[in-house]
């Protein structure tokens, strides 16, 4: 079986990251059993399929190659050296760098848990106990974080919404950021990060709908944001994609935030503009009315397109809290009734607003209820 192994490292050797797009099971190898054929001699046994950059593993691969990586790994494992001086267990000596007498050992435990744990990752990423060796590996320089990338890209075509591989990918963006802003000090390189995983996690979005560990993972990305303009860049992405997937509350939920980071970058922006003018008006007041507003019209117009779609209510209700939030008791919105909101931001009653849609009229009705019993007056 352990050709199976050495055929996979083979292709991932021929194939550097990025360049496999896709992951798939793929009908049974036609010829004679994997099992026969895992014992023919080395380097002759190739059952992996690639077309296009698409990965397919046969279906009858998929059981012997885990069986063989699984044990393989585990065996990796259990062959790390004890600690020495409070050195961990795991031979964290970086490649070309020595220690004494068993650095070749080092390497090759080293590199039979890199391939092992890639084939388990393939096949089954929730194994979390292979996500944590691979995060050594990483920090020991065994593993290249751009190609640990590449690897997540693609088990994400196949497992869109697994916890476990979003947490690890969220963990190795951190760890790309950091070496990109002590490399260069600057944003470029953080940029081109950050437009690489809001790509990723839309795909998976596409893949696997309302998927909160994809959001979750992009959440965590805006206090990478650091300019306005970047931040308004991807309220607008947002807001495409909300239009072809009406009903994820997830994505509605992300936006806001997105919004949230967008205000809070705006209001810094002109307060620091201010401070180099000696203005002492509140730089950041003009912004963060207009963002909000902004983002009442846009709720606005998408309730009146898509009516019957709790989820765009629900935003409504959202933006409305916001903007009550903002401007404070001392507006005088906490005296507002459900028909103040009517005028304010429809300019007419929300029945009228959606009467083209007949299958609204529930949702108009729990959108009042939602507004006049958690923010407003009664």
């Amino acid at each position: 079986m352990a050709q199976l192994l050495a055929s996979l490292d083979a292709l991932f050797a021929s194939h550097p990251a990025g360049t496999l797009v896709d992951l798939g099971i793929s009908p049974p190898t036609a010829s004679a059993s994997t099992a026969d054929r895992a014992e023919e001699p080395a380097g002759s046994f190739h059952p992996f399929i690639v077309v296009e950059g698409n990965l397919g593993i046969p279906a009858d691969v998929v059981e012997p190659l885990f069986r063989h990586a699984h044990a393989a790994f585990f065996l990796a494992r259990a062959r790390r050296r004890p600690a020495l001086d409070g050195i961990p267990r795991f031979p964290y000596r970086r490649p070309g760098t020595h220690s004494g007498s068993n650095d070749d050992e080092d390497d090759a435990v080293a590199a039979l848990l890199a391939s092992a744990s890639r084939a388990l990752a393939l096949i089954n990423p929730e194994l979390y106990t292979t996500w944590n060796v691979r995060r050594d590996l990483v920090l020991a320089g065994r593993i290249r974080a751009q190609e640990e990338v590449g690897l997540i890209d693609l088990i994400l075509t196949r497992h869109p919404k697994r916890g476990t591989l979003w947490n690890y990918r969220t963990w190795l963006t951190e760890q790309l950021i950091a070496e990109a802003r002590k490399a260069t000090g600057e944003s470029t390189s953080v940029a081109a990060i950050l437009a690489h995983e809001w790509t990723v996690c839309t795909r998976a979005c596409d893949r696997h709908r309302m998927n909160y560990n994809a959001w979750t993972h992009r959440l965590k990305l805006l206090a990478h944001v650091g300019d306005a303009a970047t931040a308004r860049g991807e309220v607008a992405r947002v807001g495409v994609w909300l239009r072809r997937n009406v009903s994820d509350h997830s994505g509605f939920a992300y936006r806001l935030s997105a919004v949230g980071r967008l205000r809070e970058l705006l209001i810094a922006e002109r307060a620091a503009v201010a401070a180099a003018a000696a203005d002492q008006r509140n730089a950041g007041e003009m912004d963060d009315e207009a963002v909000v507003g902004e983002e009442v019209r846009w709720a606005k117009g998408f309730v009146v397109e898509f009516a019957g779609h709790a989820s765009a209510w629900n935003y409504l209700a959202c933006t409305i809290w916001c903007e009550v939030e903002r401007r404070g008791k001392a507006s005088g919105w906490n005296t507002w009734t459900v028909q103040d909101v009517e005028t304010a931001v429809f300019q007419q009653p929300l029945t009228d607003a959606v009467a083209a849609a007949t299958t609204a009229s529930g949702q108009v009705d729990i959108f009042l209820e939602i507004v006049a019993e958690t923010y407003l007056a009664t």
